[in-house]
């Protein structure tokens, strides 16, 4: 098997022998153990084996070689079939190429046989030809000779068709192409008429284009095709740029005043005429898109136009120029932006700040084009800055008719029925009012006044907006102080201003005015601790986006008008209280003046007047509660003690009155004395916020007047006794109005001693009695 195994080894590397014995050999180790190398010896292979295996190590040796000996015939034949088959392919190949060498061995000798005609009969042609081929390039010669001739024989009336065309960069370019030739013929004497005639025509042409330089309806690039043709020409380059210059300049002022002519038009349209216009302008989008965009258009035109065809030699005429044409263009655009009428509903206020933006931006564009002076970029900037200031007063005019407007509708609402008193819920047992007419009231002006004035200012904090071209650190703080100093500080001194004359003096007292008076005192103190600052404080955020530096002057500004509005609404609520006051003093007075003290009969019940005033305290705490808080009051004392107070028992503490000159007068001492220890009460003294500061100043009011007119009567027996069921009716009820109930027991004592002093007959009712005919229904 080893045998067998070698043999084929060694007959698959004969190949590689019979390659090697063309090279010189190497020098190589043998080895007769190695079963792949070429000095393998299968006897000492086999010793070896059967020296150092044992049986079943000889049996797999044996059964591996087997394996081998399989794998290695199996590549054997697979080399075998797959050379033989090669072999075929490159027999057929070889055969076929046979056929085709035959065939193709015929086509050559064909086409070398064409070939040698092709020569002979070319060389024929060319031996015919060689006579006759300076004839024919003599012959060409002349025809251009005779077509250039006959082109400027013809070269005046081409010229002539061409100007009376209008189309002079033709007749310019035709004349140019045969300017050379036409100068060195024109000493010809056939040829003399010709270049006469076309210098003439040429000078006609160059009149005709200096003369188009003075006509306002030539457009900037047919001007500039003008300037550009009598260059060519050979015109004077300086003469050229001068009329240039003003033919550009005439042309511009006549497109602004066409502009100006479609704003007045413009104007008339939103006044009161009804012609029909037939170029409006449009919104401020379109006239800043359409006509200020083509202007600026046309002057980068005329600036590149110049230092392309003249260079910047002579540019100071041309800056000169330019400047005046801006002036007056930004004169035209501030107009047309004046005119924008901006609300913050329609959304047109947007569209003037896009207006503004893309005003701007063209301008900065243009300033790459040609350096504007100082004086242009100033008044670029200002346009924008008087704009904005316009725009800011229009809105404050807006904000102040809607704060008539709301202030008018709240009045609207007083006139109607109920709308004074809160609405009780009757299926709530505890009786908690669910509708509060004057706090809905105040509420609808508060928020038609705050969405006014921050919708307006949103909408004008708009234009500085970082990503806007003008809004950077020269507008910004200029815009904010316009801001404060023409929208909020006029618009809250306004609202001031409209408050202090409804307390002014002649005005009504109804209870729809006075009531008006709270709600107004009620606004502007909210206004004052919080919408004055919200809003100053927008302000300040929109300078601190921008990073700019906010003012002391400011903190100043904001201070003042938080003042002023608390003042305000001071004066309002003392003027409700002195209103309501007046109207309760009134009808005290009346009914204590009309009355005859002396001749009155016996207290049968406390007088309508009383009940009357307790009525309409409890009204107006009513109209009061559903806009102040309760306030705080001082501890109360029981309801016993307030039903039996000093009033009733008046009698019990003093000494027996008698009918002499001299108990009287000792009675008065003691009251006087009395008074010193008895903390002083004062009528008028500032009202607070709340509910019970301001009752208990309507009620000092009240008792007050009605002490001061008991003291200038005189008083029978029963007037007094009539006095004293009054106070002790209104000490039952006058209690819960106030902060500190002592003030109305101080008041009322007062009152009586008042009336035991002026009466003729000093005899107080029974305390029993006193109660028993307040309490009658």
């Amino acid at each position: 098997l080893s045998q067998h195994f070698w043999f084929i080894r060694k007959g698959m590397s004969d190949k590689s022998d019979e390659q090697s014995t063309s090279t010189k050999s190497k020098p190589r180790r043998t080895n007769p153990l190695d079963i792949d190398g070429l000095d393998f010896d299968n006897e000492i292979y086999l010793r070896k084996l059967l020296k150092e295996k044992n049986l079943q190590d000889l049996m797999d040796e044996e059964h591996s070689l087997t394996q081998a000996v399989r794998v290695l015939d199996s590549e054997m034949q697979n080399l075998v079939y797959e050379n033989y088959n090669k072999f075929i392919a490159a027999t057929d190949t070889i055969r076929s190429m046979k056929c085709d060498f035959a065939r193709m061995e015929e086509e050559m000798k064909n086409l070398m046989t064409n070939m040698d005609s092709i020569t002979v009969s070319s060389q024929n042609l060319s031996n015919e030809l060689k006579e006759k081929k300076n004839q024919i390039q003599h012959l060409s010669k002349m025809n251009k000779t005779v077509g250039r001739l006959e082109f400027l024989f013809h070269l005046p009336k081409t010229m002539q068709s061409y100007i009376e065309k209008k189309d002079y960069t033709n007749a310019v370019s035709s004349y140019l192409s045969c300017k050379s030739i036409l100068e060195q013929v024109s000493d010809m004497p056939a040829l003399q008429s010709v270049y006469s005639e076309t210098c003439a025509i040429v000078s006609n042409l160059k009149d005709d284009l200096k003369e188009n330089f003075r006509s306002a309806f030539l457009s900037g690039k047919e001007l500039l095709t003008r300037v550009e043709l009598l260059l060519q020409l050979g015109e004077d380059q300086s003469l050229l740029a001068e009329n240039y210059l003003q033919s550009s300049v005439l042309c511009l002022k006549t497109e602004l005043d066409e502009i100006q002519e479609r704003l007045v038009l413009f104007e008339c349209e939103n006044g009161t005429s009804s012609v029909n216009f037939q170029y409006p302008v449009g919104d401020i989008l379109e006239f800043t898109d359409t006509v200020c965009s083509g202007f600026l258009g046309n002057v980068s035109l005329m600036v590149t136009s110049w230092y392309d065809m003249f260079g910047s030699d002579d540019d100071e005429r041309l800056l000169k120029s330019v400047s005046t044409l801006m002036m007056d263009y930004l004169s035209c655009m501030e107009r047309r932006l004046m005119m924008e009428r901006c609300t913050v509903d329609d959304g047109s206020s947007s569209l003037l700040i896009r207006a503004l933006d893309r005003f701007y931006r063209r301008l900065l564009a243009f300033d790459q084009v040609l350096a504007l002076g100082d004086a242009v970029r100033t008044e670029m900037l200002d346009i924008i800055v008087r704009v904005s200031k316009l725009q800011i007063d229009r809105s404050l005019q807006n904000m102040q008719a809607v704060w008539q407007k709301s202030v008018g509708e709240c009045r609207k609402g007083l006139t109607g029925a109920g709308a004074l008193c809160p609405v009780v819920d009757q299926k709530k047992k505890d009786g908690r009012r669910t509708k509060d007419p004057l706090a809905k009231l105040l509420a609808e002006l508060d928020r038609s006044v705050d969405t006014s004035c921050k919708s307006t200012l949103d909408s004008l904090i708009g234009m500085t907006a970082p990503d806007l071209s003008f809004a950077g650190e020269k507008f910004v703080p200029a815009f904010r102080s316009a801001l404060v100093d023409r929208l909020l500080v006029p618009l809250f001194q306004s609202i001031a201003e409209s408050c202090e004359r409804f307390y002014e003096p002649g005005r009504g007292t109804s209870s729809a005015s006075t009531t008006l008076l709270l709600i107004l005192c009620k606004f502007c103190w909210e206004a004052a601790h919080s919408t004055v600052g919200e809003l100053f404080a927008a302000c300040e955020r929109c300078l601190e986006t921008n990073r700019g530096s906010v003012d002391d002057r400011f903190s100043v500004q904001r201070d003042e008008i938080q003042n002023r509005l608390r003042n305000v609404a001071k004066s309002l609520l003392r003027h409700f209280v002195l209103h309501e006051g007046f109207i309760f003093s009134q009808m005290i007075s009346k009914s204590v003046e009309t009355r005859d003290w002396l001749a009155g009969i016996e207290p049968s019940s406390v007088r309508s007047v009383m009940k009357r005033i307790v009525e309409d305290l409890a009204a107006v705490e009513a109209r009061v509660g559903q806009l102040f808080e309760e306030g705080n009051r001082k501890e109360q004392s029981s309801d016993s003690s307030r039903r039996t107070s000093s009033v009733a028992v008046f009698s019990r503490n003093s000494r027996p009155w008698a009918p002499s000159r001299s108990s009287i007068g000792n009675s008065a001492l003691s009251n006087t004395l009395g008074k010193l220890w008895n903390e002083r009460i004062d009528c008028f003294s500032e009202v607070e916020f709340t509910k019970v500061s301001i009752m208990t100043g309507l009620v000092k009011i009240c008792l007050k007047t009605l002490l001061e007119t008991v003291r200038l009567c005189t008083f029978g027996k029963y007037g007094l006794q009539q006095v004293q069921v009054d106070c002790h009716y209104l000490q039952l009820y006058l209690w819960r109005f106030v902060s500190d109930e002592n003030v109305v027991f101080t008041l009322l004592d007062e009152i009586v001693s008042s009336a035991v002093q002026r009466c003729v007959e000093p005899h107080l009712m029974e305390p029993n009695s006193v109660n028993a005919l307040c309490e009658k229904p």
